[in-house]
Formats: structure tokens, sequence, C-alpha cells
């Protein structure tokens, strides 16, 4: 029988921020239905969706436009809710909480992943501890995290990378998330199976 290497993380909390009280309705039950919590109190939201423009929510967490086009004509992040296959692929990756990295692990086996494994969890690692990774180090890290399936991971060294410095804190809560799963991975590739 096959290992786990993905234990049940909370749910992510998701804060939205919308004007009309039916299509804020809508996308908390989407959220949920992709297996999201609507946040109580914003403050401790993981992820961010707001209608329209970003401006108006905070910047140390994920942040996800929907619903139009906003004042300086930059298309939203997410379809809108009212398509709902469209908004929910869209949503899917921010959401997940270890299964993209499953999936990975699947696709490529343990031969491909453990040594890059090895690698995105020496340099979470890096950014965890608060050493110093310039810009092109922390894009580079963005886009390894997104490719072994860290999207929210991704969005925020990337932004960091631009020198957003009020997403250092979302991309330490990610990195420790990211590196718990990836230790975790490693570990169980790491101990000897049995046959039955």
């Amino acid at each position: 029988m096959a290992r786990s290497h993905v234990t049940d993380p909370p749910r992510l909390l998701v804060a939205i921020r919308d004007d009309i009280p039916a299509r804020h309705d809508r996308v908390g039950a989407l959220v949920r239905a992709c297996g999201g919590t609507i946040a109580g109190v914003a403050d401790d939201a993981d992820l961010w969706l707001v209608a329209g423009r970003a401006a108006t929510a905070p910047t140390d967490v994920p942040l996800l436009t929907y619903a139009g086009i906003d004042a300086a004509g930059n298309s939203p992040d997410l379809p809108c809710p009212d398509d709902q296959d469209a908004f929910c692929e869209a949503l899917a990756p921010w959401l997940d909480r270890g299964a993209a990295f499953g999936r990975m692990t699947a696709l490529f086996g343990d031969a491909a992943m453990v040594p890059m494994a090895a690698r995105l969890a020496d340099d979470l690692d890096r950014l965890i501890a608060g050493q110093a990774i310039d810009h092109a180090d922390l894009h580079k890290l963005g886009g390894f995290a997104g490719t072994l399936g860290f999207r929210r991971l991704a969005h925020c060294t990337e932004r960091l990378s631009l020198s957003a410095r009020s997403y250092l804190p979302a991309a330490r809560r990610e990195a420790d998330r990211a590196r718990a799963i990836v230790r975790a991975y490693l570990r169980n590739r790491a101990k000897p199976t049995t046959l039955v």
C-alpha cells in the first residue's frame, strides 16, 4: 500500500470583497465548493478575492481579482463567477494544500522528484531563515515552486522579486507550508518499505 506524504492541513481561509451581495454570495459558494473556507475575520485570510480593483485589499497575502477589467485596464486574475466551471478551474490551484505536489510526484516519479524536492526544501529553508536572497533568485524560486505545484508560494515569491516587501510575511508563511509538505515527502521516501 502506498504511503501518503500529505497530511490533511486546515482548509484555506478566503476573504471576499465584493460590493454586489448576490455575486459575493455566489463567489463564497464557489470557494466552499472548491474546498476553501470563508474567513470569519478578514485579517486571518490566506487569500483575498476582490471584485474589480485590487487596490482596496491588503497586499501581504495573495490577492486575486475577478469580475471585469479594472480602472487601469488590467484583466482580472479569475474569470467571472457566472461561469462556475471556469471560475473553479482557475481558483483551484490557489486553494491547493499539497494535492498538486502529489500529482506531480505521481506524474514524474520519485527518481525525478526527490532531487527537485530536496532542492526546493533547501531554497525554502533559506527564505524562511531570512537569508538574503536576491530578486533573480526569488523569481527562480517562484517559478520552480509553481512548477512543483505550489502556486500560492510562486505568487508570493514572484511579487517579492518585484520589490513588494509587504509580501515577505505571506511568502514565509507559504514557504513554511510548502516545506512541511516537501519534507514529509522526502522523509517518506527515505523510509524502507516492506512487502507483505
